[in-house]
């Protein structure tokens, strides 16, 4: 026998499903950004600083560094192509070499103005996946992943570029 809470359950379901719809609280399609984050190594131009380390050594790379960062967003790979913001963060040092960080990908332009805020790891090469925990102006209620991967440079103990192909719903 077929209980009579049923077809009202039922009928429940299909409402709010079609509300949420109707009013923008379903499923939005996924937006995509690439950009790339240059990173410079070495000084006068460094954009990574070495704040602390367990051994006191800050010329060292070890288990516990914490770096702070501050580096160019840009449309493309090439150095002149437009600036779309900043990323501002710190990373720490695992001991298996990998890194451990928490980054705000600032956007100031026009059409884009606002942050994602990331965290996770990547493996000793720079690729990996981050977790997108939040945003601020366009970005408002931002969730998603980011799939960071490491591009290939002239001279990689001066310049690292990581290209970021950020998925997001906002």
């Amino acid at each position: 026998m077929v209980s009579s809470h049923v077809p009202t359950v039922i009928f429940f379901a299909t409402l709010v499903i079609s509300f949420s719809s109707s009013y923008g609280l379903g499923p939005s399609p996924p937006t995509l950004l690439v950009n790339f984050e240059f990173e410079n190594r070495v000084p006068p131009n460094n954009t990574v600083v070495v704040s602390a380390t367990p051994s006191g050594n800050l010329s060292v790379s070890e288990f516990g560094t914490v770096r702070v960062v501050t580096n160019v967003i840009r449309q493309s790979i090439k150095n002149d192509s437009k600036v779309l913001g900043k990323v501002v963060g710190l990373v720490n040092s695992l001991k298996d070499g990998s890194i451990y960080l928490t980054f705000d990908f600032v956007y100031e332009t026009k059409r884009l103005n606002g942050t994602i805020g990331m965290q996770g790891r990547l493996n000793a090469q720079g690729n990996g996946e981050l977790e997108v925990t939040g945003g601020t102006g366009t970005f408002r209620f931002a969730r998603g992943y980011c799939i960071t991967t490491t591009q290939p440079t002239e001279d990689p103990s001066k310049l690292a570029i990581f290209k970021n192909v950020i998925h997001l719903r906002y």
